[in-house]
């Protein structure tokens, strides 16, 4: 079985360690620490980008539609937060 690395730091990560990266996705792993850090960005960053969803919207729409696509954004990012953590299993 081939060890797999951190993303960030190149450290390996053993059999049951590794988060996915939040915007690189599961073959993308990071250490803990990594993880930190980069959790921390994405999480600037959706909190400067979500004021401005609907920045190019010309007014005609209604506010519940902004709202919808606000709490869809949100739920994303939280099912990231949730299921950071992976099992790595032994290819056959």
């Amino acid at each position: 079985m081939k060890m797999k690395r951190c993303k960030e730091c190149s450290k390996k990560l053993g059999i049951m360690e590794g988060y996915r990266h939040p915007t690189l996705g599961k073959d993308s792993l990071l250490c803990s620490s990594c993880f930190d850090i980069v959790d921390e960005s994405v999480a600037k960053w959706r909190n400067a980008v979500l004021p401005y969803v609907d920045f190019f919207n010309d007014g005609s729409s209604n506010s519940s539609l902004q709202l919808n696509l606000k709490n869809k954004l949100t739920s994303f990012f939280q099912h990231w937060k949730k299921s950071d953590k992976v099992l790595i299993v032994k290819d056959a």
